[in-house]
């Protein structure tokens, strides 16, 4: 493969690839294609495109008319064109044929993944609440606007720029999801027709991580029926705390405890991580894919533990993506490749030397299709420097209702565990906890150390306070533990 700044397509059939590098040839060629669109058929550059399938060229004036996004495939693609002087935008279909000229209101867009529907966020902060406008577009000889205010305020940072809140979209719903005040999320749904659905709040450790596609938002099942967010994030480790809501009521039906969800690129014990909160939940809604100490992990809604070979894909919940193995593949649910390919170094995005690069992987709308991209400003030869990351102290475990509030521990140890006043084996001995003493993590507090030495800070039911050595407690629970 050419090792250069560009977008290559392969087609694991035949072979055949096709290649654009930057500066790669004279003209209007010169450098690579800025983005391609859902289906692979169109390649777009700034004010111009090129159809895969027809080989035609297509361009236009960049002041007069802006390409505003694209979304679908085989016939129902489309192409939609913002029509600068009059404000109108035209939707196009594969063959840039006309479909319908519509107004959008002005604001925020946000389409949908079949692109069935656009939705437009008018205004932050307004009163009551924001408003929006839904232009639903499955009838497109008559498309039906819908327009409604949520019924509270999202809450802006400190900045007065950062807007906590995420609108996440799916088939046949609208989910807006935002912090209100501090500890507090809240999900309100709309069906197409901008009717009201449910309005739940629930307590969230960090609503200023809430933001327009963050890794750390609340996240809406593809059924729309569940949400599954943290419920606490433990300092000094990455261990998080997961809770999955009913989406109706916000009743908390299953917590898991001890399981890391991270950004891209962020390392756990050496293991690195390829699944975050944005796409953790199986496509038919049955269950989350976590990162544990042994590797991902399923959760699912009954609370049981099954083996995950990797990233789930968005619309088939018996297909995988895997950057763990070598090299990177498609899995079906028991770990059989399907398929594979190698751009390079195996291993996900990850930091190596002074450089980001890796392999990442994007599910497509079509089932049977994955992207994969090798991301990196440094040569493949390069070093390779992995930068670790404090990990998980304690073993996973499922629980059900009713859930316990407080922090409970559980030593495990052959004598007793020695408490000491500092987190280091030169502290002095608070006292010494026999096996099976339950005590509380100290609210506020987490873990000391380095990730093979890491020391908890716990309290006891008597009102002693310590650290201990995590290597020795577990979560009090009588839930399913995922060593068992």
């Amino acid at each position: 493969m050419p090792w250069a700044a560009g977008l290559v397509l392969l087609d694991v059939e035949t072979g055949a690839v096709e290649a654009w590098q930057e500066g790669s040839a004279p003209g209007p060629d010169s450098y690579a294609p800025r983005t391609v669109s859902a289906s692979h058929r169109f390649l777009i550059w700034p004010g111009r495109l090129h159809d895969r399938e027809s080989d035609r060229w297509y361009a236009w004036d960049q002041s007069r008319i802006r390409l505003d996004r694209t979304w679908g495939v085989g016939s129902g693609e489309r192409l939609l064109f913002h029509i600068m002087n009059s404000g109108d935008d035209v939707m196009v279909d594969a063959a840039l044929q006309p479909v319908m000229r519509i107004a959008i209101p002005p604001g925020e867009r946000f389409t949908s993944p079949a692109g069935g529907y656009i939705l437009v966020r008018e205004c932050v902060e307004c009163e009551p609440g924001d408003r929006f406008h839904l232009m639903n577009l499955k009838d497109e000889t008559s498309p039906t606007t819908h327009t409604w205010t949520l019924p509270w305020k999202t809450i802006r940072g400190h900045d007065s720029r950062t807007i906590h809140s995420d609108i996440q979209l799916l088939d046949e719903l609208v989910a807006i999801v935002g912090a209100t005040e501090s500890g507090t999320c809240r999900v309100a749904r709309y069906n197409l027709g901008g009717a009201l659905l449910s309005d739940v709040e629930f307590g969230c450790p960090h609503p200023w991580r809430i933001e327009q596609g963050g890794a750390y938002s609340p996240r809406i099942s593809p059924d729309g029926s569940m949400i599954v967010a943290e419920v606490r994030w433990i300092p000094g480790s990455h261990d998080v705390i997961l809770s999955i809501l009913s989406a109706t009521t916000g009743e908390e039906t299953l917590r898991v405890k001890s399981v890391w969800q991270g950004r891209h690129g962020a390392a756990l014990n050496g293991v690195w991580s390829a699944i975050h909160l944005e796409d953790l939940w199986l496509a038919d809604s049955s269950g989350i894919v976590v990162i544990t100490l042994s590797g991902p992990r399923i959760v699912t809604l009954d609370g049981a533990w099954e083996w995950a070979p990797g990233r789930p894909s968005m619309v088939d919940a018996e297909l995988f993506y895997s950057v763990f193995d070598s090299p990177p593949a498609v899995m079906n649910r028991t770990g059989e490749a399907l398929a594979s390919v190698s751009l390079g170094p195996h291993g996900p995005l990850g930091l190596h030397g002074l450089c980001s690069t890796g392999t990442r992987a994007d599910w497509g709308l079509a089932a049977d299709t994955v992207r994969v991209r090798w991301v990196g400003g440094c040569a493949p030869e390069g070093p390779a420097i992995v930068v670790g990351a404090l990990g998980i102290p304690l073993a996973p475990v499922i629980e059900q209702p009713p859930f316990d509030e407080n922090l409970r521990i559980e030593v495990v140890v052959d004598t007793c565990l020695n408490l000491r006043a500092e987190p280091s084996l030169d502290g002095s001995i608070v006292t010494c906890l026999p096996d099976g003493a339950l005590v509380n993590m100290k609210r506020g507090s987490g873990y000391e150390g380095a990730a093979e030495s890491l020391w908890m800070h716990l309290r006891t039911d008597d009102g002693l306070e310590g650290w201990a050595s995590a290597e020795y407690l577990r979560w009090h629970s009588d839930g399913v533990r995922l060593e068992e």
